[in-house]
């Protein structure tokens, strides 16, 4: 009935379906870690993101508050008469330096 060679043969057969079974769980379990490392690699992208926008946010109210600490500063040397002084003996002294 069986002789050695078709027992061989099923041996054979049955430990290479075991091994593509093997590779196809080591295959998945690959991709199953390299979507856990893409998804876990989003989250500081998504981080940096939110950080860059309140880094925006607070320049832009630095920016207004400097812009608007200016505008008090010139408007207080304009009623002082200050800034026309100042801005002579700067152009005088320039001129001396050439």
């Amino acid at each position: 009935m069986f002789n050695v060679d078709d027992f061989v043969k099923i041996v054979l057969t049955v430990s290479c379906a075991i091994a593509l079974v093997g590779i196809a769980i080591a295959i998945m379990r690959l991709l199953n870690k390299v979507t856990v490392t893409i998804e876990d690699a989003r989250k500081p992208i998504q981080n940096i993101g939110e950080v860059s926008d309140m880094a925006l946010n607070d320049y832009k109210e630095v920016r207004g508050f400097v812009s608007d600490s200016l505008g008090v500063f010139s408007f207080i040397r304009g009623l002082t008469g200050g800034g026309k002084k100042n801005q002579k003996a700067e152009i005088e002294e320039e001129e001396d330096l050439q």
